[in-house]
């Protein structure tokens, strides 16, 4: 223990002297103060240096150094500034905002004309009821049309004409023909195949004369076939009335020659007629002189309607030209006058 102690003591103060030594080198003496003034600072530092004790650690101080020498400025070159006019340019319109995109809407739904729906229903098998609803916009007439039309349309579509039966047939022609006889009465009368004739049997049953060549009180007969005339159903039977018009004219004359009126009279039948013609026989007027003539023969039609309706007359004209004294060749002009009298 003893020889312990001794070695902490010495080595105590041995570290107490050189720290002391230390301490008197760097700092300086506490009786002195900062200077004001330059001069006295620098005797300060030079009495500092001569009375400073040496010590075991010495601080090295840097070398002194020289300024260095001014560098000689590089000589300046002349720069012209010029002023730029400012050029008045239109102030920048400002960007269009960008429009919101509006999509389109949606195409409403087509719908389809009534005569299509009403076929779909034919064709789909809907009652008769269904089948006239799609027809309400159309008149009595014209729907009753419309469905003979349509259904006609409907029973060839599934069978075809070949494929379809004989009674099938029968059926489709028995509609058509009714629907025919309906048209038939609003549309124009016609004179066909009018012709001055040897004799006169039936419709279609006659013999051309080949020269329209007359003399003076000769009987002269004119086959004319009638189209589109009425045949009106009245009880049991079915009924044409038509009023017949003879005119002759002199060449290049307005007047009529000679005029012959034919009372109408009701042609009865047990069915309706399809087909009608007039046989019309007048002598030459006696007192007629020789020289080109033209006969006008006109037919109205007169035949009642149903219900007592009141119609519009229709009347049709056709001519003929003829010789009386004198040979003339066949010639026939079946130009038709539909014009009302």
């Amino acid at each position: 223990m003893r020889g312990r102690g001794w070695r902490r003591i010495v080595s105590s103060g041995l570290g107490a002297f050189l720290l002391s030594g230390c301490l008197r080198s760097t700092l300086a003496p506490a009786g002195d103060g900062p200077r004001a003034d330059g001069l006295t600072q620098a005797r300060y530092d030079e009495k500092a240096d001569s009375s400073r004790p040496s010590s075991d650690y010495q601080i090295s101080a840097p070398p002194p150094t020289r300024p260095a020498a001014r560098a000689t400025p590089a000589p300046l070159e002349s720069v012209e500034l010029r002023i730029k006019p400012h050029e008045a340019q239109p102030p920048a319109q400002p960007a269009d905002p960008p429009r919101p995109r509006i999509d389109p809407p949606p195409a409403p739904a087509k719908t389809d004309a009534p005569l299509v729906q009403a076929l779909r229903a034919i064709l789909e098998h809907h009652s008769a009821e269904e089948v006239k609803e799609q027809l309400k916009s159309f008149d009595v007439e014209t729907s009753q049309a419309l469905l003979v039309l349509l259904a006609s349309a409907a029973e060839l579509e599934t069978g075809g004409v070949e494929h379809i039966s004989p009674r099938d047939l029968v059926g489709l022609l028995d509609r058509l023909n009714i629907l025919s006889m309906r048209l038939r009465e609003r549309a124009p009368l016609i004179l066909e195949h009018m012709c001055f004739c040897k004799w006169i049997s039936n419709f279609g049953k006659y013999e051309p004369r080949e020269q329209y060549c007359f003399q003076p009180g000769e009987v002269v007969k004119v086959y004319v076939e009638v189209r589109n005339f009425t045949s009106q159903r009245e009880g049991t039977q079915y009924n044409t009335v038509l009023k017949g018009r003879m005119e002759i004219y002199e060449e290049n004359q307005t007047k009529p020659f000679f005029v012959r009126d034919c009372e109408p009279q009701a042609d009865p039948s047990r069915t309706a007629r399809q087909d009608f013609f007039v046989n019309f026989r007048f002598p030459i007027p006696p007192n007629c002189p020789p020289g080109s003539y033209t006969l006008r023969i006109y037919i109205e039609d007169q035949t009642p309607a149903a219900d007592g309706k009141k119609v519009k007359p229709r009347v049709a004209g056709s001519s003929l030209d003829f010789r009386v004294g004198g040979p003339i060749m066949p010639y026939l002009r079946t130009a038709t006058d539909a014009r009302a009298r």
